[in-house]
């Protein structure tokens, strides 16, 4: 009996911490709207344009995080898209990919991904297999010697 409530109780535990997970990230984020790159303050356009690698940013978005006025631009570098995200003082937070936009872009890519890493898998397994081969091989040879 112990035991089944200890599990209801974790459980129970389980799913409330997923609820403030929940809102917690509403609560990070929030007052999101789109701008045009030149109403953003010229200290966010400066970093932006740096962290761009030169790069257009298709998207600007103006938005509060942790109750502090943000600026989120969207940019394709390199065939990755990435999260670019800059204070109102020109600081940047951060530069990440961007997974959404990764998903949404090339679904196809992560099962030719993972082809590739079984293929490469195999190739490291058959080529195990043919060293151990030539090992046991070597040690014939030489009890015939």
């Amino acid at each position: 009996m112990t035991k089944r409530w200890l599990l209801i109780g974790a459980a129970t535990m389980a799913v409330s911490g997923i609820g403030v997970s929940g809102a917690q990230a509403a609560d990070k984020e929030q007052d999101e709207q789109k701008i045009a790159f030149k109403d953003a303050p010229a200290v966010v356009r400066k970093t932006l344009k740096r962290e761009a690698n030169g790069e257009k940013i298709r998207t600007l978005d103006k938005e509060k995080l942790n109750g502090k006025t943000v600026y989120e631009a969207d940019v394709e570098i390199d065939d990755h898209n990435y999260e670019i995200v800059v204070d109102a003082k020109g600081l940047l937070l951060s530069k990440k990919l961007d997974n959404e936009a990764d998903e949404r872009a090339g679904a196809n890519n992560d099962a030719d991904e993972k082809d590739e890493a079984r293929e490469e898998k195999g190739r490291k397994h058959s080529a195990k297999e043919a060293d151990e081969a030539d090992v046991k091989k070597a040690g014939k040879d030489k009890e015939e010697d």
